[in-house]
């Protein structure tokens, strides 16, 4: 794909479907309605997300959240094309991790103008927070299956390290093997010790991320609970109710520090 990929989330309409033409004349345009039931099983490569529908129901919009918040990044500029009402209802309704990358522009046919100049801002925005992470280059994988629970997390981290979100076990394994696995993981308790704690197991049998941290987050667990993770060498535990500066603290400390053999 193209550096300017972009996904067109809208309702099919006559009005979209033109909308639809114009941008396919200059990008690559994945196309997904907002009414079509499933998401992406190989989340595509996007540089910018684009919504053109403003009257979402409830189910809509949390389907809307949830497709939203599998993107393993939390970094996307989105576009939203009509009103500010419904950027407002958006905001209230829809908990997206880049809450400061979020456009609005009114309805108009010269989309190509448009949104070269979106990717400028984009760019210029990027140069900004490359500059405001001190080109860091530690990477935190963040794993829930619960959508509220990544897009917390990807939020609160976005500003001071890199970090994806899985939606799945597989994804999270996937990523591990990787040449691009994270320096630190961020776990929820509940998907860690399902099965009898069978992803913590399968992570430290990869030798990969055998070393690297592994910081669980949830409700409070018992002394012998924390014990039997420090059999997977679990290197900490949040409880969700913790400050977020704590929680910061907590997790950049073992970015890039692995566990000694």
């Amino acid at each position: 794909m193209s550096p300017d990929t972009i996904l067109f989330i809208h309702k099919d309409t006559k009005k979209e479907q033109t909308y639809e033409k114009i941008l396919a004349q200059k990008y690559d345009l994945i196309s997904w309605p907002i009414t079509q039931r499933g998401l992406y099983r190989e989340l595509p490569e996007v540089s910018l997300i684009f919504i053109t529908v403003d009257d979402l129901n409830a189910a809509e919009y949390e389907r809307l959240e949830d497709f939203l918040l599998v993107f393993p990044t939390s970094y996307i500029p989105l576009v939203i094309i009509g009103s500010k009402i419904f950027l407002k209802a958006f905001r209230t309704n829809v908990h997206y991790p880049a809450q400061d990358e979020i456009d609005c522009m009114k309805p108009d046919f010269n989309l190509i103008k448009s949104m070269d100049k979106i990717f400028a801002r984009m760019q210029v925005k990027r140069n900004k927070r490359a500059s405001e992470l001190n080109n860091s280059e530690a990477l935190l994988g963040i794993y829930s299956p619960v959508p509220a629970e990544r897009g917390k997390y990807l939020s609160l981290f976005r500003k001071v390290c890199e970090a994806v979100a899985y939606d799945s076990h597989d994804t999270l394994l996937d990523r591990a093997i990787s040449t691009s696995s994270p320096d630190t993981f961020l776990i929820s308790y509940e998907a860690a010790t399902e099965n009898g704690s069978q992803l913590l197991r399968e992570l430290r049998a990869i030798p990969q991320v055998a070393n690297t941290p592994i910081i669980l987050f949830g409700n409070p667990i018992s002394q012998e609970a924390f014990k039997q993770l420090l059999t997977y060498r679990v290197n900490g535990y949040l409880v969700n109710t913790s400050r977020d500066d704590e929680i910061i603290s907590i997790v950049t400390k073992q970015l890039k520090k692995p566990l000694a053999n």
